[in-house]
């Protein structure tokens, strides 16, 4: 009882506790708000600080305007005063620019006056030059005409009828006929621009300025944009090194862009660098290297146009001009986006083009773009546009005039120039992309003839390929170029090694022959029908498109295949068909729509159509020509069809009788006309290939009829005359089956061989004694291991030659017989072998020889270790060690023994003929003629029936 009121006195104090506490906090609420009054009272007086501030700023503003509006306006007024004196030194230097520009106006007007006077002096040259020609003879040789002297400059050249030069050759070595026919001077002259383009270019001499203007070309239709693959960037190169002389042509090209406004100074990103390439007069070209660039271009393919197309356009044409635009590609301004992409780096700094520039990878598109726009109105009509080059082609000469003012009335609207000296005018035949045009037709031009000519043989895989570029150019005009070329295209396949053989070489000159000697085409009318004749072998299928255009069938086109895969395996008649599709596909633009006839040796061909038994391909084959075509099939035997050549092996298909010698010729018709009468098993083997000559079928083999007086005339031609070198049989009768045969030619050749008179007389034996000799290894390439010695004790010439240096390549067995005298030195040797052996084959790398005093000396073994060939002696009083050089010396010996038996004074005079008789001769060792291992061909010989009877145009006096 007494704890209650303890307890509730204890809570009385607790809640008296409380109410201090609740006090105690009020307290401090209080105070709190007191100091959030004090805060607010300061920031009210920061405030009114900063606007006091605001105050004081806005008057320090008004203040500051004050003065500076006052010095603005004194700038200004200076600015504008200084802007009118630079605009009074401008306006002095566009009136001096003018005056420069007049000046150099007037030197223009000076050159062309010099250069008018320069044209005249030539004129006079040329015309006194026609008067020489008038006052000479001419001849011609293969079409073309070759000047004389005058004609009695001649009269000490012997002339002798052709019986006394057949009884001439019987009793001498050797013999050489020219033929030469008078004829009248055909007044050739050069032809001369007509007064009424002359008149022409007079009028439109504005767009013909010798330099592009000193201002920027038009804003065209076409600008050159470049537009680079997505996440592109910048590509740039530090610049090339280069030599003092090209840095200074740099510095003048730099120069002349710049004068121009075709370039300007860069900050741009970009950078490529500058190189340089000969120009063909000497001088050096300036080239941006852009392939970087180009890489990540996107390209525009634009289509430029097909070459061929272009060509066919000109049928009909018999007047031709030929525009040039002076730096084209300079007269289309690049796009305002690229110009910082044509960025290029130089050592005097960086520069862009505002044009467009060489080596872009679509400015050829954007160029030919431009120029089909601005001349699509006469596009097939009278002009052809092949990117910067114009051909206007007419039918005469006046409708070319008109022709020629169009054209030039839309280049001077679009303001286009033209570069006048690369430019003709008024051509009856002109040189266009390749080929020479002309009323007549299409051929390859001769400046290309004479590249393909003198090209060098391919090292290696590019040079291969450049060189089939080039000549698949040209294979339009190429009877059988895909079998020709099928050596060397199959040395591009992948995984092959590129192995060069005689093959690969062989081709490349039947390849040259081919191109050098192709047919002038017509070109195609669209108003007449076409004749294909197509034929196949098991290797290829081939076809020629023909037109008749009023001088009987012409060809158009040559066109030859390689078969592949399962199309080798297809029966002779689908392959045969095959060559006729594959003749329409590629001749397609121009067959449809005109009625076509086929010539085909495969008779059954003319039932292709109504044979009731087809395959599902041959069905195909019907189809596509039954639906675009309206098309014959005949029959005509093969001998008779042109295309049977285009399928036949390249030897088969160069038979040619018409350069055989017209005596030679003679024998063979007189021949056959008394021994008409050949074996029925024989005739299997016979294709006869014109009506005089018959040939050993899938051979160039001439048969030979059993006409005693034609076969020993042969025979005496390779084993007797000089150049047949009178070698035995072996030889003999290789030599002879290259050409000719007959049954029982071996018999014929070992009997004629054996009772030579000369040979049994002349030769020595060649039996040796029976003995052990270790072989030297076979080096791996001709003239890579050589061997050489002395024939001696031979009777001194008038030139005093007494001895013979006999040198003989190891791998070839080619030798050389070079004249010389027995105390010749060590020094004069050296040079003999360097002139001979050394410039001609290049240096060996190994030397066996006997063991002669002058190839022992200290001179000869210092002269070939620093030619870094190997020395290799014979053991002393032992020759066979190199029995290959004795074995040679003997063969040398017996060649002039049968050569000099009526005067051994000049025989030193034999030796180059007597060489090339041993050089041109089959070897037992290798089966092949050292020319041939060496050379990687046959060379031409008076043997052969179809060697060609044109030559090159020489001067008389240098044949004499």
């Amino acid at each position: 009882m007494e704890l209650e009121p303890r307890e509730r006195e204890r809570e009385r104090e607790r809640e008296r506790e409380r109410e201090r506490e609740r006090e105690r906090e009020r307290e401090r609420e209080r105070e709190r708000e007191k100091e959030r009054e004090q805060e607010r009272e300061r920031e009210r007086e920061r405030e009114r600080e900063r606007e006091r501030e605001r105050e004081r700023e806005r008057e320090r503003e008004r203040n500051g305007d004050q003065e500076r509006g006052r010095k603005i306006g004194i700038q200004r007024e200076s600015k504008r005063g200084r802007e009118r004196s630079r605009e009074r030194e401008r306006e002095r230097e566009r009136e001096r620019e003018r005056e420069r520009e007049r000046e150099r106006e007037r030197e223009r007007e000076r050159e062309r006056e010099r250069e008018r006077e320069r044209e005249r002096e030539r004129e006079r040259e040329r015309e006194r030059e026609r008067e020489k020609w008038r006052s000479r003879k001419s001849i011609y040789n293969n079409g073309r005409r070759v000047q004389l002297p005058n004609w009695d400059d001649t009269g000490d050249i012997p002339v002798e009828t052709l019986a006394r030069f057949e009884k001439d050759v019987k009793r001498t070595d050797t013999g050489f006929l020219a033929i030469a026919t008078e004829v009248e001077n055909d007044g050739e002259e050069a032809s001369e621009t007509p007064e009424k383009i002359k008149e022409l270019l007079k009028e439109f001499q504005d767009i013909l300025p010798d330099d592009l203007p000193n201002e920027l070309p038009p804003y065209r239709t076409h600008q050159h944009e470049i537009v680079e693959e997505p996440g592109s960037k910048p590509t740039f190169r530090a610049p090339y090194r280069l030599s003092p002389m090209e840095l200074t042509d740099m510095k003048k090209q730099i120069e002349y862009l710049l004068a121009k406004g075709l370039i300007r100074p860069s900050t741009s990103p970009y950078g490529a660098p500058v190189l340089f390439t000969p120009k063909p007069d000497g001088s050096l070209r300036m080239c941006i290297d852009y392939r970087a660039l180009n890489k990540q271009t996107i390209k525009n393919k634009y289509p430029i146009p097909r070459i061929h197309d272009l060509l066919d356009q000109l049928r009909g044409a018999t007047v031709f001009s030929k525009l040039d635009l002076r730096s084209g590609y300079w007269q289309i301004r690049m796009a305002d986006n690229s110009i910082h992409k044509t960025a290029f780096r130089t050592r005097y700094g960086s520069y862009e083009y505002l044009v467009m520039p060489f080596g872009l990878t679509n400015a050829p598109a954007t160029f030919q773009a431009e120029m089909n726009h601005i001349l699509r109105p006469l596009l097939d009509e009278c002009v052809v546009v092949y990117l910067d080059d114009i051909l206007i082609y007419s039918r005469d000469m006046k409708q070319h005039v008109e022709h020629l003012r169009r054209v030039f009335e839309i280049l001077r609207r679009e303001r286009f120039y033209v570069k006048l000296s690369k430019s003709e005018f008024a051509l009856e035949k002109v040189q266009f992309l390749g080929h020479m045009v002309s009323a007549q037709g299409v051929h390859v031009d001769p400046k290309k003839i004479e590249a393909v000519r003198t090209w060098k043989t391919p090292e290696n895989v590019k040079e291969l390929q450049q060189f089939l570029g080039f000549a698949n150019y040209y294979n339009r005009f190429v009877p059988q170029y895909a079998k020709i070329a099928a050596p060397l295209t199959n040395l591009l396949k992948k995984n092959t090694p590129y192995k060069w053989e005689p093959k690969h070489q062989e081709a490349v000159e039947q390849l040259k022959q081919a191109v050098t000697s192709a047919p002038v085409l017509i070109l195609p009318d669209p108003e007449r029908d076409y004749v294909i004749e197509a034929d196949a072998s098991d290797q290829a299928v081939g076809a020629v498109l023909m037109q008749d255009q009023g001088n009987g069938l012409q060809p158009i086109a040559y066109l030859s295949k390689k078969l592949h895969g399962a199309e080798l395996n297809y029966p002779i008649h689908d392959k045969e068909a095959l060559a006729i599709i594959i003749a329409f596909k590629a001749w397609r633009c121009y067959l449809e729509g005109r009625r076509t006839t086929v010539y085909t040796d495969h008779c059954s061909l003319k039932y292709l159509k109504t044979q009731p038994n087809l395959s599902r391909r041959q069905v195909r084959w019907i189809d596509f020509l039954e639906t675009h075509f309206h098309y014959d099939i005949v029959y005509k035997p093969g001998h008779k069809n042109k295309a049977d050549a285009l399928s036949r092996p390249a030897h088969v298909a160069a038979i040619q009788v018409e350069g055989m010698n017209p005596l030679l010729k003679g024998l063979f018709t007189h021949g056959y006309a008394i021994d008409p009468e050949i074996p029925l098993a024989e005739k299997r083997h016979l294709l006869q290939w014109d009506s005089d000559i018959a040939y050993r079928k899938g051979s160039t083999k001439i048969w030979v009829p059993n006409y005693p007086p034609l076969r020993q005339l042969l025979l005496e031609e390779y084993h007797d005359v000089l150049y047949a070198g009178h070698f035995g049989s072996n030889k003999t009768l290789t030599g002879i089956a290259k050409h000719y045969y007959w049954p029982h030619m071996a018999d014929d050749v070992q009997k004629f061989v054996t009772s030579c008179d000369t040979c049994q007389r002349m030769k020595s034996s060649k039996q040796k004694k029976a003995g052990l000799l270790q072989p030297l290894p076979l080096p791996e390439q001709p003239w890579q291991v050589v061997s050489l010695d002395f024939i001696t004790g031979l009777p001194p010439t008038t030139s005093s030659h007494d001895a013979i240096l006999v040198v003989i390549d190891k791998f070839s067995k080619m030798g050389h017989f070079i004249p010389t005298h027995t105390t010749a030195r060590t020094e004069e040797t050296a040079q003999l072998f360097v002139r001979h052996i050394i410039s001609q084959h290049g240096i060996p790398t190994t030397l066996i020889s006997d063991r002669d005093p002058k190839f022992t000396s200290k001179f000869w073994k210092e002269l070939m270790s620093l030619l870094g060939t190997k020395l290799a002696m014979s053991s002393a009083y032992h020759p066979q060690t190199d029995g290959q050089t004795e074995r040679l010396n003997q063969i040398v010996e017996q060649l002039l023994r049968a050569a000099c038996r009526d005067d051994i004074s000049k025989w030193d005079l034999h030796l180059p003929v007597l060489e090339f008789a041993y050089n041109n001769a089959t070897h037992a060792a290798t089966g092949q003629t050292p020319f041939f291992l060496c050379y990687g061909r046959h060379p031409l010989t008076p043997q052969k029936p179809t060697a060609s009877a044109t030559v090159q145009p020489v001067r008389i006096k240098d044949r004499v």
